[in-house]
């Protein structure tokens, strides 16, 4: 008998507790977030680095600036809900965030400013796609992807 319950306590610890984060954020780059103290990376995206450029026929952009800003916007007055689908990546949290029940990576993909990742959700690869397709945020112009990431397979 008390094997049993040694066991449903193993699974349980194994699966722990989701824990989530609520409140007003603020943007620090284009996928990162400080939330309740907490500096949250969200899952399944990658966006330029605030320092880098992207080309477009009439010269340099700075869209790692204006990714981030993407991002402030959609978070600006509004209260951020965050759990936590993975396991923390240095001192950052991983997070699948929210705000007014849409998922914030799948916005920033969906207009451009920032890019799936490997193993990211199939649903932010087909927005992805349609965004490069309709040369829409990052993807007006040529953008090369130096700013770190691992391009999901298309």
């Amino acid at each position: 008998m008390w094997v049993r319950w040694l066991l449903c306590l193993a699974v349980l610890a194994a699966s722990g507790p989701a824990w989530g984060l609520e409140g007003a954020a603020r943007a620090l780059d284009g996928a990162t977030l400080e939330l309740a103290g907490t500096t949250v990376r969200l899952a399944g995206i990658e966006a330029p680095e605030l320092s880098h450029t992207c080309a477009v026929p009439e010269g340099r952009w700075s869209c790692g600036v204006l990714a981030r800003d993407a991002l402030a916007e959609l978070v600006r007055g509004q209260s951020v809900q965050c759990t936590e689908p993975n396991t923390a990546l240095w001192a950052t949290a991983l997070m699948r965030c929210t705000v007014r029940g849409r998922d914030i990576g799948a916005v920033l993909v969906q207009f451009g400013w920032a890019t799936a990742t490997l193993g990211a959700d199939p649903a932010y690869l087909a927005l992805e796609k349609k965004a490069r397709a309709s040369r829409t945020g990052i993807w007006r112009g040529d953008t090369d992807a130096p700013w770190g990431y691992l391009p999901a397979p298309r």
